[in-house]
């Protein structure tokens, strides 16, 4: 199991990963760490994050608050000024955004439950236990509660008390579900993406994708739904039927797909920012980072998202040309823009809030633990060695052109490779631990 190391003044340093891999199975795939080595054997690393300070979540607002689960098994609740108020504590870590509605949070927990919180005080009103982790998003709709599960089950429950009403199988686990008139929309593990009739109690239709579908929010535009995929193809449903409209195939994975207007945006583990025509399919921009991009969200003309090179990145949405970028010591998923304000989690244990015109820092907000979350890797083989190198911030300093990779904003120091097999992960390291 990989992890960043100790160290007494995290805030001052970069911290940043060296590994060795095979060449056999990678080819010439630039890799950050052991996160870009999913992309490839098309396996994910959600369900391998250990327990640490790493935030994945978007936060959620409401009323003045400032609503996250983290990685070091609590679920806070801070002002809009960066000033907890309270935390909860959990058996497991959360890595998707909660949900509020009438003054519950709701959010899923690696400790295999479902939670529903009061937002003003954080007291427990319930919690219901699947027999799987919990590692996704969920939705209410007319009193009931929707949850995918690893446990291969999608639930509804009871809103205001977490009583199971009902349970559908599926072919896989599930990390979410939307819910579009009447119809919920789901999908992940297992590549079928479900389109299910809530009045009818049955199945409208599915779709099959080669592998895995990336479809835990999908995005939607008049009569189309929009789902991403691990083959890196964008697929244009038709609502009714399940027919494909059109497809676009990125470099690598498609992930969760955003839609404002006629225009959708998602991003890919190939390192690029995506903007299409919604109705056509048609490539309007991408943009080039030197890292996977998971997630953009659009707002007043701007294209926001993180990069696992450790960059958030505000793009004009119309042109992708870059406004601004902002520099973490990890990198990120998920965003939320409110207010002229961009708020989002850090794998370096941070929360921050910064400003949606300038990219300035407002404030940032630390979770309990300091050392980021481990990430147990693949059983491939793939990984021999890994090195924690140290830098200061003056070192990193150096940015790309806009739009331009570099390898150096990878972090990585080597890229030797080696074909022998899974190897001694701990080495003979004395600087941080693994």
């Amino acid at each position: 199991m990989l992890r960043y190391g100790h160290f007494d003044d995290f805030d001052q340093m970069n911290v940043t990963v060296s590994t060795t891999f095979d060449r056999k199975q990678f080819g010439e795939l630039e890799l950050v760490g052991t996160l870009i080595q999913y992309t490839e054997n098309q396996k994910s690393f959600w369900d391998r994050i250990g327990v640490g300070g790493s935030i994945i979540a978007a936060p959620v607002i409401w009323k003045d608050s400032l609503l996250f689960g983290a990685c070091d098994k609590n679920f806070y609740c801070l002002d809009l000024n960066g000033k907890e108020r309270w935390r909860f504590r959990t058996e497991g870590i959360t890595q998707c955004d909660a949900l509020v509605h009438e003054g519950l949070v709701f959010f899923q927990s690696g400790d295999h439950n479902i939670y529903a919180l009061e937002c003003s005080t954080g007291k427990l009103v319930w919690k219901f236990p699947t027999r799987g982790p919990a590692l996704g998003f969920v939705i209410v709709k007319d009193g009931v509660l929707y949850s995918g599960s690893f446990d291969s089950n999608l639930y509804a429950l009871d809103e205001k008390t977490g009583r199971e009403l009902w349970r559908v199988p599926t072919v896989g686990p599930q990390m979410g579900v939307i819910e579009k008139e009447g119809v919920l929309y789901f999908g992940y593990r297992g590549g079928v993406f479900y389109a299910y009739d809530i009045g009818k109690g049955r199945m409208l239709w599915t779709f099959k994708t080669q592998k895995h579908a990336c479809g835990w929010r999908p995005g939607f535009w008049k009569n189309l739904v929009y789902i991403g995929s691990f083959e890196g193809n964008v697929y244009a449903l038709d609502r009714g039927a399940g027919n494909l409209v059109w497809k676009f195939s990125a470099q690598n994975v498609a992930y969760e797909v955003f839609v404002s207007g006629n225009r959708l945006y998602f991003g890919s583990s190939d390192c690029n920012a995506y903007c299409l025509e919604a109705e056509t399919g048609r490539l309007i921009w991408k943009f080039r980072t030197s890292g996977l991009v998971d997630h953009v969200v659009e707002s007043e003309g701007r294209a926001y998202f993180g990069s696992y090179n450790n960059n958030v990145y505000c793009l004009d949405s119309a042109t992708g040309r870059e406004l601004w970028r902002f520099r973490t010591n990890g990198f990120m998923n998920y965003l939320s823009i409110f207010q002229g304000k961009v708020y989002f989690g850090s794998w370096d244990c941070h929360m921050y809030c910064l400003d949606a015109e300038t990219g300035k820092l407002i404030w940032k907000f630390k979770t309990s633990m300091g050392t980021p979350s481990p990430i147990e890797p693949p059983e491939t083989g793939m990984i021999t060695s890994a090195e924690v190198v140290w830098r200061a911030p003056e070192e990193e300093a150096k940015k790309a052109k806009p739009g331009e990779a570099q390898l150096s904003d990878y972090g990585a120091v080597s890229n030797e490779y080696v074909s022998s097999g899974r190897g001694d992960y701990l080495g003979k390291k004395k600087r941080g631990y693994v």
